[in-house]
């Protein structure tokens, strides 16, 4: 028996279908399952109709595969059996892969993306091995294989492996004009490309989309959708002019799609990208209690890299350090691509230029960084330089110019403060003009005054003010005359550019020269008297 022949497959279901035997449908439907899926969905689905409940529930592929699974999988957990190793040794190749992939398929529709991953990695591992049947013998099951680990891979967080699967899925898709995974699996790679920041590949593989024939039936819940979240992160980077409208396009969050982490970094990234922070925020937090986010993950690492950008852009500094703080102990592997990011960000915002600069140090020197993100790591390494008053190289300004010149990248921009933008300006010869008229109409980053410089006493009297309602009780706590704090209230107050004790206190609290606790008792009262 060769279940992986549609030949075979649809010969088998045809008579079983014939015999009106429920019991004989349901075992030749789940026998033949992936093939048909592959080959013959409207079959399979005409077999899935004829059977009963019970019968659907006997056999796990017949849920995973059935046209309700992505609802079912969304509203509550699929019930997935845990296979024993001694069972698992007796079936053969043929039999265990198809086995593996259903699995992997059923945890990771219940949101269990972890468990999914341990069967990737065992069915990965499987397809590479020689005496698994190659194209030659059969090319139904093996494109839809490869596209599955693609899939589990890329909400795993593990883009490049993604694309290698996705890639091994369209090939082998593409041998056979009767087989529907390779429109599915183009799909899945442009927006994997877009997640990776590689937005001509992402364009290109849209463009090899239009080539070819609709979906099957098997693929239209998804290879539409991944097509207009795909143009929508192109267009987003590029901040173009149709935005709105392939935003308003892209699934809504709560959607039974499963790529919902990738909607949910699109629409998060958007909001930010037209200072609506709040929007942002409300973004990840539907996803959040909706959605089963395991550690880790892509969910987890575009979903914290998004509030820590929208907890900075409305000031809430305390809450973004308090996520990273959060995120860094539930991980294993360290932060995300994302998280990274945000952290250097985050370092910036905090006056903390150095540290900020010695990250994006760190980070070019990772193979494993996507393009997207070196280019990011860029602007914020010039961003760091920036505040330590180092000087810009025209080679540096030069690289990030052509992110907007020759990539079209322009919403990278909007993560950068203006000042930043206008130092990359200034080195540049013939290309400036072009380069600021590409960012017309950008919103840039507002980030905090850099953490101003003070005395020791300065420091004192700053950390007395907490505590201590008026100009006498300061002097008497350090020692002092009142005379000299009213003189070191004063600098302070220039320094931090606001003009009293209330207002002192929460930039001092924003700038991380007092603690957040500290600064709460100290806003309580009023301003130091004279």
């Amino acid at each position: 028996m060769n279940t992986h022949d549609r030949v075979e497959a649809r010969t088998a279901l045809d008579e079983a279908m014939a015999s009106a035997d429920s019991s004989r449908i349901a075992v030749v439907a789940s026998t033949y399952a992936w093939a048909l899926v592959s080959m013959d969905y409207d079959a399979l689905v005409a077999a899935l109709a004829a059977l009963p409940n019970a019968s659907l529930e006997e056999h796990l592929v017949l849920r995973v595969v059935h046209p309700t699974a992505l609802v079912t999988g969304r509203s509550h957990a699929l019930p997935v059996p845990t296979p024993v190793d001694s069972e698992l040794a007796e079936l053969d190749d043929q039999r265990l892969a198809d086995h593996l992939h259903t699995h992997l398929v059923a945890h990771r529709r219940n949101g269990d993306i972890h468990t999914a991953m341990t069967y990737a990695e065992r069915l990965d591992h499987l397809l590479h091995q020689p005496r698994v049947p190659t194209v030659s013998d059969s090319s139904g099951p093996l494109p839809l294989f490869h596209y599955q680990l693609g899939v589990t891979y890329l909400l795993a967080g593990h883009t490049l492996r993604a694309l290698r699967a996705l890639s091994a899925a369209q090939q082998l898709a593409a041998l056979d004009p009767d087989n529907h995974v390779q429109r599915a699996a183009i799909t899945r790679m442009a927006v994997a490309h877009a997640m990776r920041g590689s937005m001509f590949d992402a364009a290109t593989s849209l463009a090899l989309v239009t080539t070819l024939p609709e979906p099957s039936r098997f693929f239209q819940a998804c290879t539409p959708s991944s097509e207009r979240l795909a143009r929508a992160l192109v267009a987003l980077e590029r901040m173009d002019a149709d935005l709105p409208d392939l935003m308003d396009a892209v699934s809504a969050l709560d959607a039974p799609d499963e790529l919902w982490p990738c909607v949910m970094h699109a629409r998060a990234r958007y909001a930010l990208a037209v200072a609506l922070p709040a929007s942002a925020l409300e973004a990840v937090r539907l996803a959040q209690h909706s959605r089963l986010i395991q550690p880790g993950t892509l969910a987890d690492d575009v979903g914290t890299s998004a509030m820590v950008d929208a907890y900075h852009a409305l000031d809430e500094r305390a809450a973004a350090e308090r996520l990273l703080d959060e995120r860094h102990d539930l991980s294993d592997t360290g932060p995300g691509p994302f998280t990274r990011i945000a952290r250097v960000r985050h370092l910036l915002h905090r006056g903390e230029s150095a540290a900020a600069a010695a990250e994006c140090r760190a980070l070019s020197g990772s193979d494993s960084l996507p393009l997207g993100a070196r280019s990011e790591v860029l602007l914020l390494f010039i961003w760091s330089t920036q505040r330590l008053d180092q000087p810009l190289n025209k080679a540096q300004a030069g690289a990030a110019a052509q992110l907007v010149i020759g990539g079209h990248r322009r919403r990278l921009f909007t993560t950068i403060p203006r000042d930043v933008v206008d130092a990359i300006a200034a080195e540049l010869d013939d290309e400036e003009d072009e380069f600021r008229r590409l960012l017309e109409g950008l919103r840039f980053a507002h980030p905090l005054p850099s953490r101003p410089a003070l005395t020791p006493g300065e420091s004192k009297v700053l950390a007395a003010l907490l505590t201590h309602s008026t100009t006498a009780e300061i002097a008497r706590a350090l020692f002092v005359s009142p005379n000299t704090v009213k003189t070191q209230l004063a600098s302070i107050y220039r320094k931090l550019g606001v003009n009293g004790r209330k207002d002192a206190v929460g930039m001092a609290e924003k700038l991380h020269l007092v603690s957040s606790e500290d600064a709460a008792i100290a806003t309580e009262g009023a301003d130091v008297g004279a």
